[in-house]
């Protein structure tokens, strides 16, 4: 009886975290991209730029959805490429002290690259590829005290995007580390 009691004490600790949230980032992105249809093959960096909302049903999960903008980087053979995600995602959080946790988190993102030739270019056009695929991303978050009101976070999330079905196809790696903040309600 006294280990149910125990179990029953926790989970409703637990629970008192419980509640949504939203936040906005701001970070450093790259990538790498190659389309052989246009004779691409580069990596470059840039600034993105992400919108998350949640909801945290305990001190250990939640569930999360986003829509990050990778911006664009230029590509040697001239002009450039620009990368969109949107996306839902799981989250683990481990609780190191009061207020700090760190975070896993796993989901599916469905990301939109657009590659633009460089200008003058007749003989090629612009290309874009949409593609659906799992993400993830670790990193640590912050909170008040009462882990009620703010909310800061430092993540890494890498995505993929392009079409991978075939060889003549653009492929895309991307990565961003997020500076981010936000407020539970």
């Amino acid at each position: 009886m006294r280990k149910i009691f125990t179990l029953f004490l926790l989970l409703a600790s637990a629970n008192a975290f419980a509640g949504g949230y939203v936040m906005l980032g701001a970070g450093n992105m790259w990538g790498n991209a190659s389309d052989p249809t246009i004779g691409i093959s580069d990596s470059g960096m840039g600034i993105a730029y992400t919108v998350i909302g949640g909801y945290q049903f305990n001190r250990f999960a939640a569930v999360e959805a986003e829509y990050t903008n990778f911006g664009s980087m230029s590509v040697a053979a001239g002009g450039n490429v620009s990368a969109y995600a949107a996306g839902v995602a799981a989250v683990g959080l481990v609780p190191v002290s009061s207020g700090v946790s760190l975070f896993c988190r796993v989901g599916a993102a469905d990301t939109l690259v657009e590659i633009a030739p460089p200008p003058g270019a007749s003989m090629l056009v612009q290309t874009t590829q949409q593609k659906t695929a799992p993400f993830f991303g670790v990193g640590f978050q912050i909170t008040d005290d009462t882990d009620t009101l703010g909310i800061i976070r430092v993540s890494y999330s890498k995505y993929a995007g392009g079409n991978s079905g075939s060889a003549d196809s653009t492929h895309v790696n991307l990565g961003a580390l997020l500076l981010s903040a936000g407020i539970k309600f």
